[in-house]
C-alpha cells in the first residue's frame, strides 16, 4: 500500500548543449583515473533498501561535465548534461 504514496518526479532530461567527443574522453579519464567509482559503486548498492538503476560512473563523469559546463550541481543538469551526449 506505501508504493501508492511514493512520489516519483521526471526528471527534464531536454539538452542545453553539446559535448564533444574529446571533452567527454577527458571528463571519462579523469573519473577513471580518480579511482572513486568502484569505491562508490559498492557503497550505492550495499545497503538493503531499493536498489540503485544508476550507474556511477555515468553520473561521476555527468558531474565533471556539469561542472565544466559552469552549471549548478543539481540532478536535473547533470541528466540534461548526460542526455547531451
Amino acid at each position: 500500500m506505501h508504493n501508492l504514496f511514493r512520489c516519483r518526479r521526471r526528471l527534464d532530461i531536454r539538452s542545453t548543449s553539446v559535448i564533444r567527443h574529446d571533452v567527454y574522453l577527458r571528463a571519462r579519464d579523469v573519473v577513471i583515473e580518480s579511482g572513486v567509482a568502484p569505491y562508490l559503486n559498492r557503497r550505492l548498492h550495499s545497503h538493503r533498501g531499493e536498489k540503485c538503476g544508476f550507474d556511477v560512473e555515468s553520473l561521476l563523469i555527468g558531474a565533471v561535465l556539469t561542472a565544466q559546463l559552469a552549471m549548478d550541481l543539481e540532478i536535473t543538469n547533470v541528466t540534461k548534461v548526460l542526455a547531451s551526449l
